[in-house]
């Protein structure tokens, strides 16, 4: 984790993901293009919550 903030890292997730534990992460350099993170209920027989979020990407369009 270290390594990611000492690069210009920012993990998005804040809230505990597996029993009291942040195991599942979102690394980001650009945090305002993240939004709607949400840790949701595990999925089927997983014991890791669910990690939900949007990306705001800008399209480029390029005419050959």
């Amino acid at each position: 984790m270290n390594f990611a903030i000492d690069n210009g890292f920012i993990q998005m997730i804040n809230v505990s993901t597996r029993n009291s534990n942040i195991l599942d992460l979102v690394l980001t350099n650009e945090p305002n293009a993240l939004f709607n993170i949400k840790v949701d209920a595990p999925i089927a027989r997983s014991d890791h919550c669910c990690v939900n979020f949007s990306v705001a990407l800008e399209l480029c369009l390029s005419h050959m």
